[in-house]
């Protein structure tokens, strides 16, 4: 299965392979409908009605979900973020995953759509290193951008040693602006976070989710078990790589350590006789849409076949699954 610990690299590898079959117009599309209006119906729900105080509510709790070193700040007047270690683009640099040209556009990709629905301009910046600051103001009533440390003192990111890169991509009041080149930036400060074992928000769930449903509208059924075996193929290529230097050990450790960081997973393992069986008792991807009364695709217990047929075939790997939505019993056996 897609973890929600490890969603990140999965979701940058879907971004290049929609870019790859269609353009980078399907990717905005994408962004916009997959996540802003599908998977992040709950950050809708809280920032559209609720203004400033309903972004404390959003991201807060998402931000300490996902293990952002980030801080917030809000007033009657302006909602801000400053993030000094971006857990997502962190973990695909930590993995050395970096397929799509530039990984962080997709966050003002989905976010303006609902700042513009909740009546906010929005001012910021991303220094491609994980760093970045939001700067939110209703319309009507914005001076502009702040200066640096003019609203949040030391915290404000731009003051950090190593805030200029390479490039810095900008926004201000909604509107992308030209970015900022620099030939001899300074070098990044080491980062103490481990993004490997601090991943995990369940609401990546929803994200998952709500990609298979609009690849599944864009190309079909058959287009969207394409889109499975070649993510199978391309992005787990590196358990195609252990499991064919250490057997099928090396794939009960993959399940082992993804499962450990899935939240409330019920799962069992046993390796015998050259098959691995992989008991799902509680599948922790289903648990949390349902939970949370999401729609979930009628096909999506698929994945966990083709996705893992690819990744197997190569390597002599038969796999079958039995069950689906919420119990499971998956079986890997050499051929």
């Amino acid at each position: 299965m897609i973890g929600c610990s490890e969603f990140t690299g999965y979701y940058d590898w879907t971004f290049e392979w929609l870019r790859r079959e269609r353009g980078e117009e399907l990717v905005r599309q994408y962004w916009e409908q997959a996540i802003s209006m599908d998977s992040q119906r709950h950050c809708r729900a809280h920032v559209i009605p609720g203004g400033f105080q309903g972004m404390v509510e959003y991201w807060t709790p998402t931000l300490e979900e996902e293990s952002a070193g980030s801080d917030i700040y809000s007033s009657k007047d302006v909602f801000r973020i400053d993030m000094y270690a971006c857990p997502s683009l962190g973990y695909n640099q930590q993995q050395g995953f970096a397929y799509y040209h530039d990984y962080c556009d997709h966050c003002m990709a989905w976010i303006l759509p609902v700042f513009e629905e909740a009546g906010v301009v929005c001012h910021h910046e991303h220094n491609h290193r994980g760093q970045c600051y939001l700067e939110v103001r209703r319309k009507g009533d914005d001076p502009g951008p702040s200066k640096p440390g003019e609203l949040v003192g030391n915290k404000d990111i731009r003051l950090r040693k190593d805030w200029i890169s390479e490039r810095i991509d900008g926004w201000v009041a909604n509107q992308r602006q030209r970015a900022r080149v620099c030939t001899s930036p300074p070098p990044p400060e080491p980062c103490s976070f481990d993004f490997v074992d601090r991943m995990g928000a369940p609401d990546f769930y929803f994200a998952v989710n709500a990609t298979f449903r609009f690849v599944g509208a864009q190309f079909g059924e058959g287009g969207l078990r394409k889109y499975w075996r070649e993510m199978g193929a391309q992005h787990y290529r590196f358990v195609t790589a252990r499991i064919r230097d250490k057997g099928l050990a090396a794939l009960r450790r993959h399940w082992e350590y993804l499962f450990a960081h899935e939240p409330g997973a019920q799962v069992a393992l046993a390796l015998e006789g050259g098959v691995l069986t992989l008991e799902v008792a509680r599948c922790p991807a289903i648990a949390h849409l349902q939970a949370h009364d999401r729609e979930i695709m009628p096909v999506y217990c698929e994945h966990c076949l083709h996705v893992s047929e690819a990744m197997c075939e190569p390597v002599g790997v038969s796999v079958t699954v039995e069950g689906g939505m919420g119990e499971c019993r998956q079986r890997f056996s050499n051929r």
